[in-house]
């Protein structure tokens, strides 16, 4: 049977639109080609590329690290953006450098609330761990509170390194205060207060920083008397104490004459009858520069028994000089 010219021709056409096509791929495997060896040479170029920020020696990068945190002896968070661990995650090289910087993790601050569960307790437990351990033989600023009446495992850890504690604030239940007893060679600073429970607590008396040669300044949020017996009251320097009644306040102020400022807030409450009598005949206070008195004072007047010589500045509300205001004044500048 005979091949119809129409059939031929449709065959003719498919052949040479299958030879164009063939050359349309090749063209294009051409350029595929083409386009990848320009795209490993931008690769290469881009692999090539140093950012000058990596340039710089971990030295700098360092310093520039410690800067990027709140100045010692304030305390960075330990997660979050303004933490050291931020620091470690943008990449390798730079956790390196932050977790080999022993100064991004001598500051730490640890809470424990009595609901805390056990996950929670476990993981401050591996990050004040791996802090401790990066922060090598840094002194350290440290923030505990913690409100249980049994001392957690997590402060053994840290009690372990109470030789490099330099700044502290420290808020514990009253019985917690027995397995803080001394020495802390380097501490300079303490602000604390104490909750107490039970009437039993109230009797409780510790020396814990008794044995802290360098500490000079100490901030009580609340006085209690088992401050009495804890602190150096003879080599402070710095003293801010609140809530404290006027005959414990000048009792404390016999006990420190190195003291150059003084800022007390008396209590609302004095038990028993207040007369000149429950005072120290004498104060002397050679150093003391400012000074600043708050809060009633159940009609004693504290400034007839102070003798200060060095002193610049008197903050002292009209309460905390009654019943009579310039006589208390007079009494002060006739020492």
């Amino acid at each position: 049977m005979a091949d119809p010219p129409a059939a031929r021709a449709r065959r003719a056409a498919d052949r040479d639109r299958i030879a164009d096509l063939a050359a349309q791929i090749i063209d294009l495997e051409c350029s595929i080609r083409a386009l990848r060896a320009e795209q490993e040479t931008v690769q290469e170029r881009l692999d090539a590329y140093t950012y000058p920020v990596l340039t710089l020696p971990p030295e700098i990068v360092s310093e520039i690290f410690v800067c990027f945190l709140p100045v010692y002896p304030k305390r960075a968070a330990h997660t979050g953006l303004l933490s050291p661990t931020t620091l470690g995650q943008i990449c390798r090289p730079w956790r390196q450098i932050a977790f080999s910087t022993p100064q991004l993790w001598r500051t730490f601050k640890v809470v424990l609330l009595a609901r805390d569960s056990k996950q929670s307790d476990q993981a401050d437990h591996v990050r004040m761990e791996a802090a401790l351990r990066r922060s090598r033989s840094c002194p350290l600023s440290l923030e505990l509170r913690y409100y249980r009446l049994e001392t957690p495992p997590l402060f053994e850890i840290i009690m372990a390194h109470r030789a490099r504690w330099q700044h502290l604030r420290l808020f514990v239940p009253v019985a917690n205060l027995a397995a803080i007893e001394g020495p802390f060679p380097l501490l300079r600073s303490l602000t604390t207060s104490v909750s107490i429970p039970t009437t039993e607590d109230a009797r409780r008396r510790s020396t814990a920083f008794r044995a802290s040669p360098l500490l000079h300044r100490v901030a009580i949020a609340q006085y209690e008397e088992v401050f009495h017996d804890m602190l150096p009251w003879s080599q402070l320097t710095v003293l801010l104490i609140q809530s404290i009644r006027i005959k414990q306040c000048m009792a404390i102020l016999a006990l420190a004459p190195l003291l150059i400022y003084c800022d007390a807030t008396f209590s609302q409450h004095e038990e028993g009858v207040n007369t000149e009598d429950d005072m120290p005949s004498h104060i002397g206070l050679a150093h003391m520069k400012p000074l600043k008195l708050r809060g009633p004072n159940q009609l004693l007047n504290p400034l007839s028994v102070l003798s200060l010589p060095a002193l610049q500045r008197l903050h002292a509300d009209e309460a905390s000089l009654l019943p009579d205001p310039i006589a208390a004044l007079q009494s002060l500048l006739s020492h």
